[in-house]
């Protein structure tokens, strides 16, 4: 099984140019696709930027997974639950077609950010069964909450009812039957590792069985991703994410059937108080010159992206050497 680098969120509706870039470039090969702009969008399926998207993959010789939360969800007032629509199956029999007709095998399957934030386990359940039936992958990237709720605790600072929070569910082997890589998302600085590691060992233990069947992936922050970093210096943001990727790394590296990684993100988001989240391709993209301002680590990823290339497993490539925080290795 060969190991992969995904860029997160990289389509043209999100940033076309660095798209573009990473089609051409040799260590991006798997993409995920997004539909359209943010909320349901009531947009034919086949005036939707994605169908551009999956025909540049399939130019480049790259595969991609489709996000298709926005087509079969209904809009819902009640906190983090949007019911599935009553026509979802018919829908989604009309994408994959299409996809198919587009991608060819360049569209591998679907993939679904955080599920359990916007339907339950049940639901998560009869909608990857019936999805099965097209033979794809589905890929199913949770928060932390829902591998063990302890892991994330209600606060003042959640914009949700702590009720609903409360009543989310949690990946189980049962719910995950028909799930093929799974993954989790935490970009924020772990104390020491302790909090990451905790939700890697609960993964495991939470999957059961079923762990040994599906490829897991890490999500590793390559660029200045929390809303409390974009005040830090540069180069304290990339040492931050040189050490979250090591401790990750190490705990790749005792993964016999890891994925690779979702790196995130390439692009640049406001806040909702209206700062910026720094934009990591400014940082790991070269510029017209060929220099990066991140040259620690783009050193790491490309070491990571040759490796992958090759067909190695972390566990036999070689990275640079590099100074990085070992509390972040339990």
């Amino acid at each position: 099984m060969k190991c992969e680098l995904i860029p997160y969120a990289i389509c043209t509706n999100k940033d076309a140019d660095t798209f573009r870039y990473m089609l051409e470039h040799p260590h991006y090969n798997f993409f995920m696709l997004d539909m359209y702009k943010g909320g349901n969008s009531d947009l034919p399926i086949e005036e939707d930027t994605v169908c551009e998207d999956i025909k540049l993959c399939r130019k480049y010789g790259k595969v991609a997974m489709l996000s298709v939360g926005r087509y079969i969800f209904e809009k819902n007032d009640a906190p983090y639950h949007a019911p599935l629509k009553e026509n979802w199956r018919e829908i989604m029999d009309n994408i994959d077609s299409l996809m198919h007709k587009l991608g060819g095998e360049a569209f591998i399957g679907y993939s679904f950010d955080e599920p359990f934030y916007y339907m339950t386990g049940d639901e998560y359940l009869e909608m990857t069964k019936y999805i099965s039936k097209y033979g794809r992958r589905i890929f199913a990237i949770h928060a932390s909450v829902h591998i063990h709720m302890a892991l994330w605790p209600v606060n003042e600072s959640h914009d949700f009812k702590s009720t609903a929070f409360r009543n989310m569910s949690h990946i189980t082997p049962e719910n995950h039957a028909y799930t093929t890589d799974v993954s989790y998302d935490y970009y924020g600085e772990w104390e020491h590792g302790v909090h990451h590691n905790t939700v890697y060992r609960l993964f495991i233990e939470r999957m059961g069985d079923r762990f040994e069947k599906t490829r897991f992936w890490f999500t590793p922050p390559i660029g200045t991703v929390m809303r409390s970093w974009v005040d830090i210096p540069s180069e304290e943001c990339e040492q931050i994410c040189i050490d979250i990727f090591m401790g990750m790394w190490n705990w790749a590296k005792s993964v016999d059937n890891f994925g690779g990684f979702i790196i995130y993100t390439f692009l640049d988001y406001i806040c909702r108080d209206g700062s910026s989240h720094g934009n990591a391709k400014a940082y790991l993209i070269p510029d017209k010159n060929g220099n990066v301002k991140w040259e620690k680590m783009y050193s790491i990823l490309k070491a990571v992206g040759d490796g992958f290339a090759d067909g190695k497993h972390p566990r036999d490539i070689e990275l640079p050497e590099v100074e990085y925080d070992k509390g972040y290795i339990v």
